[in-house]
């Protein structure tokens, strides 16, 4: 948690989770990013405290596209703060942000998924330039123009025709093909029907998961209403 207090069952495992996702470097340049859109002065702190009460956030949202978000909340109770996080959530919807991007409330609030709210800023910052062609303001590196350095293929090699493997497999004497070669190959790398429908699945599955976890997220802040006026 958040608070320091043990986390169980659930919780724990998504913390767990959680923490092998994390990239430092990639979330130091998403919250430089906002640093720079904002032209605010960076505190020093990590990620998810400068974030927590989602003035940051609705402050870049609002200089993506000026008065976007009609009312930044400063008090810093805890469902003011999240108040501003749920507009700044759906701020991303309304730019195109997809819902398998987003992150609920609990998310940032309580920090226990940071690997996510960074990828949905990457996600904002992709999204922007299809949405508001005529932002002028400073860019995010995109996840997928990275370059790889464990042996991965890279988005853009994944459907070339030929593929130079890790030096490690080129020793053990490991040969590379391309289609002028081995056509066999060429058509394992090609995108077929069947998967095109799979990919459809999968995103369909997302979609109803993002749904879930909005109405969970609802429930939540009901709950912490309620829990504020008692």
């Amino acid at each position: 948690m958040a608070d320091g207090s043990p986390v169980y069952g659930l919780d724990k495992d998504l913390a767990e989770r959680a923490r092998n996702k994390h990239d430092p470097e990639r979330e130091s340049k998403a919250l430089q990013w906002i640093y720079d859109v904002t032209e605010e002065t960076p505190s020093g702190e990590p990620l998810a405290d400068v974030l927590k009460d989602g003035v940051l956030l609705c402050k870049l949202i609002n200089k993506i596209k000026e008065g976007h978000i009609s009312r930044i909340n400063s008090l810093k109770s805890p469902f003011k703060m999240m108040e501003n996080i749920t507009a700044y959530i759906q701020s991303c919807r309304d730019f195109g942000v997809r819902e398998m991007d987003l992150f609920s409330t609990v998310d940032l609030y309580e920090a226990k998924n940071i690997p996510q709210v960074v990828q949905n800023l990457y996600s904002l910052a992709r999204a922007i330039e299809s949405s508001f062609p005529e932002y002028m303001g400073p860019r995010l590196e995109w996840a997928s123009r990275r370059s790889t350095t464990d042996g991965s293929i890279s988005p853009a090699k994944r459907f070339s025709g030929t593929y130079q493997l890790p030096a490690a497999l080129r020793r053990e004497g490991v040969a590379t093909s391309s289609p002028s070669s081995n056509r066999s190959s060429m058509s394992a790398q090609t995108p077929t029907a069947e998967v095109t429908a799979l990919k459809a699945s999968v995103e369909e599955k997302d979609a109803l998961i993002a749904e879930l976890k909005r109405q969970v997220e609802s429930l939540q802040q009901e709950v912490a209403s309620l829990r504020l006026q008692h």
